[in-house]
């Protein structure tokens, strides 16, 4: 028989943390990235955003846009792809 840890609170609110990543990558985060790189060879920006995002689950102190809710302008966005 397998012991279960007694649970004297249910918080449903860490249950949604515990699966859901606090940053996500938002189109506009690689919109921005991409082009510092190519316009002006700029890479920092795609490497940050490869830093924050191998690590969605964690608090990133200094990294806390990435975690935020859209912005308006950014939610109507689609990406379409041709291949």
């Amino acid at each position: 028989m397998i012991a279960l840890p007694r649970i004297s609170h249910f918080d449903p609110t860490n249950c949604v943390h515990a699966v859901n990543p606090l940053d996500v990558l938002r189109n506009y985060f690689a919109q921005e990235a991409l082009a510092a790189a190519a316009e002006a060879g700029d890479y920092e920006p795609v490497r940050e955003l490869h830093k924050v995002l191998n690590r969605p689950f964690d608090e990133q102190p200094g990294k806390e846009h990435y975690a935020q809710r859209p912005l308006d302008w950014g939610k109507h966005l689609s990406i379409r792809c041709s291949s």
